[in-house]
């Protein structure tokens, strides 16, 4: 059995203590663990946070939504839950701008080497679009 990673906190050349925390929440099992992360360290207590599920629309969404929402209410936090259809990327992105978000905390993409050479990888092309401090799930 493989240990989990820790994760792994990219900053730019403008950091500064974050303020607000946007999750990159997509109902999947490191997702989920980030939820779960946040909730717990009391580095984060007292931040208002905002969890985006985007990409393709999913039955199960308004559920694994509902999920994060409660666990981050029940330790104390103000939480946002929002469900928006489309590309992660743009929507992400978009996100940080209009809400101002100081940190991004997000899964990382896990592609093979030779698929990241041909395609590139969408956890790179995120963080250069994201531009504030991203902690990586891995």
């Amino acid at each position: 059995m493989r240990s989990p990673q820790r994760p792994i906190l990219t900053v730019t050349d403008r950091f500064k203590a974050p303020g607000r925390v946007l999750i990159a929440f997509d109902g999947s099992a490191i997702t989920r663990q980030g939820v779960e992360m946040v909730a717990g360290d009391p580095l984060f207590k007292g931040l208002p946070v905002h969890v985006l599920m985007s990409g393709k629309p999913s039955s199960d969404g308004p559920k694994q939504i509902e999920w994060a929402r409660q666990t981050l209410e029940r330790a104390g936090f103000g939480v946002v839950a929002e469900i928006a259809p489309g590309d992660p990327e743009t929507l992400i992105g978009q996100a940080i701008q209009s809400k101002g978000i100081d940190l991004l905390i997000m899964g990382a993409y896990t592609h093979s080497p030779l698929r990241r050479l041909f395609a590139g990888s969408k956890t790179t092309e995120l963080l250069r679009a994201a531009r504030v401090p991203t902690l990586l799930l891995r």
